[in-house]
């Protein structure tokens, strides 16, 4: 995982993933943020689940939901992917029926709201993002 943390000019602590896991950045910097009592409760669910204790976790958020199992991290946005947009005009609808089909943005692929990564490497970004709230 490609990731860099960060203090902002305001004071702020902020985490920076590469694309294919930009959600854990999000996660790390606003859900989590420098409540140093939740990320130790998180450190000890995982280790829970590496040593067979726990089956599965779920985490839900604001924004994203953490899902995590003995082998991995899932982070997914709490997003619908079925959402339509709603027509701005009910008489633009007909001059939009031609270009529907293909323009139909509103149905993603599901497996685009969420990043995932192995349970080790998200315990390793976990105690990183602590060791960096606690020193910086």
């Amino acid at each position: 995982m490609e990731y860099d943390f960060y203090r902002t000019p305001d004071g702020y602590f902020e985490a920076e993933f590469s694309t294919e896991q930009e959600y854990f950045g999000h996660w790390l910097t606003y859900q989590l943020a420098t409540d140093k009592t939740q990320i130790v409760e998180l450190l000890n669910l995982i280790t829970q689940l590496k040593k067979r204790q726990l089956n599965d976790h779920k985490i839900a958020g604001s924004e994203y939901s953490l899902y995590l199992n003995q082998d991995e991290a899932v982070i997914q946005t709490n997003a619908s992917p079925l959402e339509k947009p709603e027509l701005k005009d009910p008489e633009d609808a007909a001059d939009d029926e031609d270009t529907n089909q293909s323009d139909d943005m509103s149905e993603l692929d599901p497996e685009s709201l969420k990043n995932g990564c192995g349970i080790d490497d998200f315990e390793k970004v976990v105690k990183a993002w602590l060791h960096f709230i606690q020193n910086h």
